[in-house]
């Protein structure tokens, strides 16, 4: 069907070589959804390139690390998932030499926690979990906590003992807040 009509085709077994019927019916679900969004992902980014003379390899980070091609991330965007993460771990072996760490990447309203393992990612044996469905993508195994730069965290209100909360919100950061509204 590829090849008869250009147009994208999922099948299973070019995804994972394991067994397990209904996990890698869903993985083949998930990567056939994200092949239209991946996809204007990429064409944006090389037009971007295009557009200012740039004539370099477009590369994408897998959920395990590895750099892909951009053909290779169209076919199979599912092996992106958790990329950010896999990147920070391979960041922070590049900026620190250290070949083993933990590694806290904080952002907007998430922490994401990792292990570099002899400078390398730890991979999750059991497959990266997307929307609280385990897939057969091999990705970095993380720890993720909703507290991030702009999560609001607030005290329970009308308790005797009141707790900390966090989010669901996310706050405007103070230093943009400042920056659209001037001095008030």
């Amino acid at each position: 069907i590829r090849e008869k009509t250009g147009l994208p085709v999922t099948a299973s077994h070019e995804l994972s070589a394991k067994l397990g019927g209904p996990r890698r019916a869903l993985t083949t679900l998930l990567n056939a959804r994200l092949i239209s969004m991946i996809d204007r992902l990429v064409a944006a980014t090389e037009g971007f390139l295009a557009a200012r003379g740039i004539a370099a390899p477009l590369m994408v980070v897998r959920g395990d690390g590895a750099l892909v091609s951009a053909a290779f991330a169209r076919q199979r965007p599912i092996e992106t998932i958790l990329s950010g993460p896999a990147a920070s771990l391979v960041g922070a072996r590049h900026m620190t030499g250290l070949d083993d760490a933990v590694v806290s990447d904080i952002g907007g309203t998430t922490t994401d926690v990792a292990v570099l393992d002899g400078g390398r990612p730890r991979l999750d044996p059991e497959g990266a979990t997307v929307g609280g469905f385990r897939t057969m993508v091999e990705a970095v195994a993380m720890r993720t906590f909703g507290l991030g730069g702009d999560s609001e965290v607030t005290l329970e209100d009308s308790a005797l003992n009141p707790r900390i909360l966090l989010g669901p919100r996310r706050l405007v950061p103070l230093a943009l807040a400042g920056m659209m509204h001037g001095e008030a």
